[in-house]
């Protein structure tokens, strides 16, 4: 009879944890294991459905809650990182799942123009979606970076100013202004400056001025 609750006690703590997947939300592959040093990870629990009973832990971070199922982890001290989510009882915690996690440089971000064809609706406007995008070195990153807002301006090859400084909201050019930038002449400059990334969760980051010259 002791046999049989313990199988058990293992039968249902196994399956119980194998219910359990923590996820760093912001790789370009979910089944990575992998957390960024330099940026603030954003990671999802799944399988609990009451966190008043469970309790969540972090060996080489720092974690912050981030919603009813979420964490941000950040502040990595080691390689290899450990999260792992533990059962509360009234006199016992239980660990029930342990995630591990390789420490990993996400690199400066980057932000480039890229550049789209005008795109014919069905109502006759014509519209253009040439944006602004952010890139980082490591290509495991694929998280919600955006350009929150910039100010572009021109100037031709003989040096006379186009298109006075002009601030955008968000990360599209619009047609008006990329029909600006596609009439410059070879080497005319681009120039976008106060250029401020943001993430979904609402943090912003000041980017450096940068010039493209027209080829």
């Amino acid at each position: 009879m002791k046999l049989i609750i313990v199988l058990s006690f293992l039968i249902i703590t196994k399956f119980g944890t194998a219910q359990i997947r923590v996820t760093n939300t912001d790789l370009a592959s979910t089944d990575s294991q992998i957390l960024f040093r330099d940026l603030k990870n954003h990671i999802t629990i799944e399988g609990v459905k009451d966190f008043t009973q469970h309790a969540v832990t972090i060996d080489g971070g720092m974690l912050s809650l981030n919603g009813s199922n979420k964490i941000l982890v950040s502040n990595l001290s080691k390689d290899e990182v450990k999260i792992t989510v533990a059962k509360r009882g009234t006199n016992y915690t239980r660990k029930i799942h342990t995630a591990r996690f390789k420490a990993q440089e996400a690199g400066e971000p980057a932000v480039v123009l890229e550049e789209e064809y005008d795109d014919s609706l069905s109502n006759g406007q014509i519209l253009n979606r040439t944006s602004l995008i952010v890139k980082l070195p490591n290509h495991n990153y694929g998280g919600d970076y955006q350009v929150a807002h910039f100010e572009i301006s021109l100037i031709d090859s003989v040096g006379k100013l186009v298109l006075s400084p002009t601030f955008v909201s968000g990360k599209f050019l619009g047609k008006y202004l990329y029909d600006k930038v596609n009439s410059l002449p070879p080497g005319g400059k681009i120039y976008f400056t106060q250029v401020v990334l943001s993430y979904s969760d609402g943090g912003y980051k000041k980017y450096k001025d940068f010039t493209l010259l027209r080829k």
